[in-house]
């Protein structure tokens, strides 16, 4: 079997990752036609997981139970702060497990997770030239 065929067999009617046509903000694309209807459905899912191991830095572990514990505290905390559907939250902080649940977070709000840069750089401004 060529790489096309295994494609074709693989997105078709009845396979692992059939495709189907649809039309999405007007514009006409293949989409998965078992696929999660979200972000958040696929998070929800996780919930099966509840005593595995989501996350694992230095010497700290998350469970999925852990996780969506952090998660739903954070989305009370940012309710209480007035931020709603479609807003955007700006996070500035390195990729520590806290930047990972507070991205999931928001996505779970449906807001906007904005990630800026946490380290700055200088350029040399020197007059010399």
């Amino acid at each position: 079997m060529d790489r096309h065929q295994i494609i074709a067999e693989l997105t078709g009617t009845g396979g692992a990752f059939e495709t189907r046509e649809t039309t999405v903000v007007g514009v006409p694309m293949k989409v998965y036609a078992n696929a999660p209807p979200s972000m958040r459905a696929v998070f929800e899912s996780t919930r099966a997981f509840a005593d595995r191991e989501f996350l694992i830095y230095d010497d700290e572990r998350w469970t999925y139970a852990d996780l969506h514990q952090r998660v739903r505290a954070l989305a009370h905390l940012l309710h209480e702060r007035g931020i709603r559907k479609g807003d955007r939250v700006a996070i500035g902080m390195r990729n520590y497990p806290e930047w990972r649940r507070t991205c999931r977070n928001c996505r779970s709000k449906w807001c906007w997770a904005c990630a800026t840069r946490s380290v700055r750089r200088t350029r040399n401004r020197s007059t010399t030239r």
